[in-house]
Order: structure tokens, then sequence, then C-alpha cells
């Protein structure tokens, strides 16, 4: 369900906010990342823990990385699940908007 739901809403280009912590699971990440390289309004992001995992920050960090998103802010809630890829990708994806972030 949250494939179909996600792919509805990625159509929609005015969405400036959303927290990702409600919309799923692990296995819900490849839609939600999805659906984000879609959303090139996007100013703020509260990536939720139920989702991020290896795959979700790994996913996230290369979204930043090609400038797909202008995030303005970005929070990731707290998880022990990121691993060294997602964490490395991550920092990778963060250096290059580093400076348009608060």
């Amino acid at each position: 369900q949250i494939h179909a739901f996600m792919d509805g809403i990625a159509r929609n280009q005015s969405i400036r906010e959303i927290i990702t912590s409600s919309l799923g699971d692990y296995d819900g990440s490849t839609a939600i990342v999805r659906a984000l390289g879609s959303w090139t309004q996007l100013e703020e992001l509260v990536y939720g823990s139920k989702i991020h995992g290896p795959t979700g920050c790994s996913a996230l960090g290369t979204l930043l990385e090609l400038g797909v998103l202008k995030l303005k802010k970005l929070r990731i809630e707290p998880t022990n699940d990121i691993g060294d890829d997602g964490v490395a990708s991550l920092i990778n994806g963060l250096k290059s908007i580093g400076s348009s972030l608060k």
C-alpha cells in the first residue's frame, strides 16, 4: 500500500515539507526515496527512524549529492541501524548541500 500511496503523491510538485516516520518501514523506503526525488520544491525533511536503515540512508545521501533535493532543513531521527555505508553516503550528500541547511 505504501508504494501506491507514494507513487500517487510523488506527482504533487507543491510539497515543501514531509515527515516520513509514519509512512512505513524498511520495505517502504524505496517508494519514499523515489517520491523524494520528484519533489523539487521540498525544503524540509524529517527522515523517520522506521524507514531509513542502510539502504534508505544511502539513497537519501545519493539524492542530496546529486543535487536533486534542495533542502533547507533536514532532521534524521535517531537509529542504530544506518550502517557504515549509510553514514558514508549521508556524509557525502550533506557535504554537497551543507551551506543551504539550517
